[in-house]
């Protein structure tokens, strides 16, 4: 049923302060392999993880930790790592890989390849999360500020006023108008209607200052608010 919640707490600033980086409907991802897809399975779905992301030069890590267990994702491999002791910062290793981190810099060794000098992408870490976690589009606003996470064939899961307010509706059918260029999403429960409309065209959010390649609307019983968003999930949005 799509209620509001009086307790939820304010959105964290910090899931703001994003960089868009991925096409508009398609996020281009590697296939997950069976091995991969074991791994997040055996990942905790907790608020305790912590995800971080990490660039160097031409690479991309993405790493989730949780007390002496760190999962590492990198190209189409998830490996599971444990904490060993280091001399400085936190060292996990397993199947050949490291994870060595200090500070806002990491170093990554894999089965014939090493990575020195990796730098985190802050920004970048929260999206990164919500992708693992299988939402397939996220979109986000500002005055008052509000944050949307769609899972395709589940749920819409939207944080209103500051997140005073969350809303949870199924997940429709979308329909496709204009030549692809609209996706639109009309969910009704008995109380409420929420409707997601997602526009190919540039969007930029004013507190981060950085662009995003869809304009989205949302509306909840008549209520309208417009931000930004971008895919996360493989294929597409809901193909």
């Amino acid at each position: 049923m799509l209620m509001p919640s009086p307790t939820a707490r304010k959105l964290n600033a910090g899931i703001v302060v994003l960089i868009a980086v991925s096409l508009f409907f398609c996020a281009p991802r590697g296939k997950r392999s069976a091995e991969k897809m074991d791994a997040v399975a055996a990942a905790p779905d907790t608020e305790a993880l912590e995800t971080y992301v990490y660039e160097c030069k031409n690479e991309r890590f993405t790493v989730q930790t949780l007390a002496d267990t760190a999962w590492l994702y990198y190209d189409d491999t998830t490996v599971v790592l444990r904490r060993q002791p280091a001399a400085s910062g936190a060292k996990y290793t397993g199947d050949g890989f490291v994870y060595w981190s200090k500070r806002d810099k990491a170093r990554f060794e894999i089965p014939e390849r090493s990575f020195k000098n990796c730098r985190m992408n802050k920004r970048e870490a929260s999206w990164e999360a919500a992708r693992l976690r299988g939402v397939d589009f996220r979109a986000l606003g500002q005055e008052p500020g509000w944050l949307l996470d769609l899972y395709c064939g589940d749920s819409i899961v939207f944080l209103a006023d500051y997140a005073t307010k969350r809303y949870v509706a199924p997940t429709p059918e979308p329909r496709v108008l204009d030549d692809g260029a609209v996706i639109h999403f009309s969910s009704r429960t008995n109380i409420h209607r929420l409707d997601v409309s997602i526009v190919r065209d540039s969007c930029y959010d004013p507190m981060s200052g950085f662009g995003f390649p869809a304009t989205v609307t949302v509306t909840v019983d008549g209520n309208g608010y417009i931000g930004c968003g971008r895919a996360l999930g493989e294929g597409g949005i809901c193909p």
